[in-house]
C-alpha cells in the first residue's frame, strides 16, 4: 500500500487524512514525517496565508529529505477581529481556548468567519502542487458538539475538533463538532483539501515502487 508523508506530529490530523482517504476507497497509508525524520520534517510558521505557510514549510523539508511530502494549513479568519486569529490559528485555540474567542465576540453582530485549508504536495521530482478548500460561515454565541472522533469534537480533548464547536457553515443548522465525521466530508474544511489532494497523489507514480 502506498505510504503518503503528513508533515505533521498530531494525530488527530493523521487520522483525519486517513479516514478521508478509506472514505473514498483511496489505497495509501498516511503517516507522520515527523516519526521517520523527527526534527526534519517540522517548519517554523511563517507566512500571512495558509498558502505561504504550507508551502515554504513544504519546500523547506523537501529540501532535507528529498521525499514526496504533504504539508496542510488551516487559517480561521473572523471578519470581526480584522482576520484574527490568521496565522495564530493552532496557537490560540491551543493556550487559549474556543471560549477565549467567545469573549472577543462578546455582544457583536458581524459573525462572519472563513476556514481555509490549503494541502501542499511535492513529489519525488520536485514538483509542487497545492489543493485548496475554503468555506464561509459564521462564529455561534457559545460551543455546540456531540462526541466524535477527536478531530471533530473536544469530548475527550479540550481543544480536539480545533474550531468546530465554534463554527457554523453557511447553509447548516449545526455546527461543524455536530456533524459526524462522514457529515464533515460534505461540509469540513481539512477534508476537501485533503481529498483534493488524496486523488492527486494516488494518480502518480508511487516512487517507492
Amino acid at each position: 500500500m502506498r505510504r503518503v508523508l503528513l508533515a505533521t506530529g498530531n494525530k488527530f490530523k493523521l487520522n483525519q487524512m486517513q479516514f478521508v482517504a478509506d472514505y473514498y476507497k483511496i489505497p495509501v497509508r498516511v503517516v507522520s514525517a515527523r516519526d521517520i525524520f523527527g526534527a526534519l520534517a517540522k517548519y517554523e510558521k511563517i507566512g500571512e496565508t495558509p498558502e505561504q505557510v504550507a508551502l515554504r514549510g513544504a519546500k523547506i523539508i523537501y529540501g532535507k529529505i528529498k521525499r514526496p511530502i504533504v504539508t496542510e494549513e488551516t487559517f480561521l479568519k473572523v471578519k470581526a477581529l480584522n482576520g484574527f486569529p490568521g496565522l495564530k490559528s493552532i496557537e490560540f485555540v491551543k493556550k487559549k481556548g474556543r471560549k477565549a474567542l467567545l469573549a472577543m465576540m462578546e455582544g457583536e453582530k458581524n459573525r462572519k468567519a472563513t476556514l481555509e485549508s490549503v494541502c501542499v504536495f511535492i513529489n519525488e521530482k520536485g514538483k509542487v502542487k497545492k489543493f485548496k478548500h475554503k468555506i464561509n460561515g459564521v462564529i455561534t454565541e457559545k460551543e455546540r458538539w456531540i462526541k466524535g472522533p477527536l478531530w471533530v469534537s473536544p469530548e475527550e480533548e479540550e481543544w480536539g475538533g480545533w474550531y468546530n464547536a465554534v463554527f457554523q457553515p453557511e447553509g447548516s443548522k449545526k455546527t461543524l463538532a455536530e456533524m459526524t465525521a462522514e457529515e464533515l466530508i460534505k461540509w469540513g474544511y481539512r477534508e476537501g483539501s485533503f481529498a483534493k489532494a488524496l486523488k492527486h497523489i494516488h494518480k502518480e507514480p508511487d516512487p517507492e515502487l
